[in-house]
């Protein structure tokens, strides 16, 4: 059987206000050290989770999504939103258990006739799920219960004003690669947001328009440099940046005038749109308001600042560094008017919407040996994360553009010798879903008492494909390398035969694979499956005409609701094993280790066993 993370009851569901009331258990536990995953507080992409799982077979949102789709993490946080309109969490129980509980936990639990063993000590908690039509929920009824392995992961979650007003973290419009070798140093946006310009630690310059995002200047000073602090002049197209060891040396670019040209030193890191307000940071402590004060070195002495950015209309700076935190400062006097919880451990760079509305940071995940650093995009009115997306590269640089069009991220490849990147992201969110998870009335299958219904089961798996011995070979080869490089645990894979979902494959914990999945499939007549090691493997539904399976590792498999009248089980290990619903009349059980084997609701007729 599958290791269930949690447990769904379906409490009520109210079609015409399209909402559902789930009860959420948490069903695995390490009772020695008591740790456990707390609920969900209102992750989209777990409900889209729990509802797929509860109408896959031939409810709309089965039909809607597909297995593949489901098991991919960012694939579902991109798209909850299409089906899940808003998630509220009513009530937590149990959070954290009493010490009195903790006697009596257990590490698993599993659920039988709709309850779980023991569940009013489980942490649980309720909550009111809206999606946005009704056929998402129209195959749940009151009563509706079962186990999961989806776990909480962060969805994209907008309100419908944010759409046209945040970036698409995952459809860049273009991928800059102005420099042959992975070292941009910097970039910034010319006031009036016309152009990008993008540097190298060599002094080599390179400007894009961003109408169309074309190449318009390359260029490379007389003399060498090693550059740092690209800035814009304010009002103009001449874009500067300083020599590392030397800041007073500046290298200025008229790009209008597409040459060299001298120009009065830039003071500063940065500076708000006009000039008017000129800053210093990433030297010491705090920011440096070079006319005014140094600030937020009082709030905490520890604090460096490595990334800020003004609004457009001067009146607020954004500023984050070596701290979890992000700081909102008013330029005139140097107060702190706002601070909020970006990160766990520091914030890396960020960038703001030219009216402040909307925050984008980046997380320091580059330094790990595979970096995949994360950009996040929050409301800074109420804090809320409202996207986030993960990308293979270190993030260092964000830009937002002054007329509000794009956000740019400048990234190092994390493969070998991979270049220096910028992608370029449009602002604004699709606002209508993909034509597949549009709503459309369809029929949703009627489950049986059981919740399953066999004949239906059955039937699926006769209309595919039936799987042969030699793919069998394979599967069960595969999930042997996986069973002797001690497989388990990281990131779901699925491998198909055809176009059908057979195995999954979880390559972090083992060499080559994991839990074998068969759902809705059928062996070939009079298939010899003797001996098949398919220990923790999913069987769910499985059909087979008298099938040889003498001697074979069942070992905690789950085939509930199967159909394998007479088949041959003499021998075999399914201690642990979950036969529940399943068709076992006329098997052979004889010599059979079922020590543990759940045969609920089994049919049994006319089978032999000691």
């Amino acid at each position: 059987m599958s290791t269930d993370i949690y447990g769904a009851r379906v409490l009520d569901v109210d079609r015409d206000r399209r909402e559902v009331r789930f009860r959420v258990f948490v069903v695995y536990y390490d009772s020695a050290s008591q740790q456990y995953l707390s609920p969900p507080e209102h992750d989209w992409s777990f409900f889209l989770g729990l509802l797929w799982e509860s109408g896959r077979w031939n409810a709309p949102i089965g039909q809607a999504i597909d297995v593949d789709q489901i098991l991919d993490d960012d694939w579902t946080s991109a798209n909850a939103r299409w089906i899940v309109e808003d998630v509220q969490l009513t009530a937590r129980r149990n959070d954290p258990p009493s010490p009195d509980d903790w006697e009596h936990i257990q590490d698993f639990y599993y659920e039988r006739d709709g309850r779980w063993s023991n569940e009013d000590r489980l942490v649980q908690a309720d909550y009111i799920v809206r999606v946005t039509h009704p056929c998402w929920v129209e195959h749940l009824d009151a009563g509706d219960a079962w186990g999961t392995t989806k776990y909480p992961r962060f969805a994209d979650q907008p309100e419908a004003d944010d759409l046209p007003r945040i970036p698409d973290l995952r459809s860049p419009a273009t991928v800059l690669t102005p420099f042959e070798k992975p070292d941009i140093d910097g970039l910034g946006f010319s006031d009036d947001g016309r152009y990008l310009s993008v540097i190298d630690d060599d002094g080599a310059l390179v400007v894009y328009e961003t109408a169309d995002w074309s190449e318009l200047v390359r260029a490379e000073p007389e003399s060498e440099v090693s550059a740092t602090r690209l800035v814009w002049v304010p009002g103009s197209h001449v874009v500067t940046y300083k020599d590392f060891w030397n800041e007073d040396r500046q290298f200025a670019f008229d790009v209008d005038a597409r040459t060299w040209v001298d120009v009065p030193l830039e003071r500063g890191r940065t500076h708000s749109r006009t000039g008017l307000h000129r800053i210093e940071y990433g030297v010491a402590y705090g920011v440096e308001f070079l006319d005014g004060p140094t600030v937020l070195d009082a709030e905490d002495p520890g604090i460096t600042i490595e990334a800020a950015a003004f609004t457009a209309d001067e009146s607020r700076l954004f500023a984050a560094g070596m701290s979890p935190d992000v700081f909102v400062l008013d330029p005139s006097t140097g107060e702190v008017l706002d601070t909020f919880a970006d990160a766990d451990e520091r914030v890396w760079t960020l960038a703001v919407s030219p009216d402040g509305a909307f925050l984008v940071t980046s997380d320091p995940a580059g330094h790990t040996a595979q970096p995949r650093s994360e950009i996040r995009v929050r409301r800074t009115s109420d804090h809320q994360l409202v996207a986030c997306h993960q990308l293979d590269g270190y993030v260092s640089t964000l830009a937002w553009s002054p007329d509000g069009r794009w956000v740019v991220v400048k990234i190092t490849d994390s493969g070998p010798g991979g270049n220096g990147e910028v992608h370029v992201l449009p602002v604004g969110l699709p606002v209508e879903p993909p034509e597949k998870l549009r709503p459309v009335e369809r029929a949703a299958a009627q489950p049986a008492e059981s919740g399953i219904d066999p004949d239906m089961v059955r039937d699926m798996a006769l209309a595919s494909d039936p799987v042969t011995q030699d793919e069998l070979n394979d599967l069960a080869a595969g999930h042997r390398r996986w069973l002797e490089t001690g497989g388990g645990g990281g990131t779901w894979q699925v491998l198909k035969v055809g176009s059908l979902p057979l195995a999954i494959y979880n390559g972090p914990s083992g060499a080559e694979g994991t839990r074998a999945e068969l759902r809705y499939r059928r062996f070939e007549k009079g298939a010899d499956l003797r001996g098949l090691v398919l220990s923790w493997a999913d069987l769910t539904g499985l059909v087979g005409e008298w099938i040889d399976l003498r001697g074979a590792d069942l070992r905690n498999a789950t085939v509930t609701d199967a159909q394998l009248r007479g088949a041959q089980l003499s021998g075999a290990d399914l201690s642990g094993a979950d036969f529940s619903r399943a068709d076992l009349s006329g098997a052979d059980l004889m010599g059979a280790d079922l020590t543990g084997t759940d045969f609920e609701n089994t049919d049994l007729t006319d089978a032999k066993r000691i």
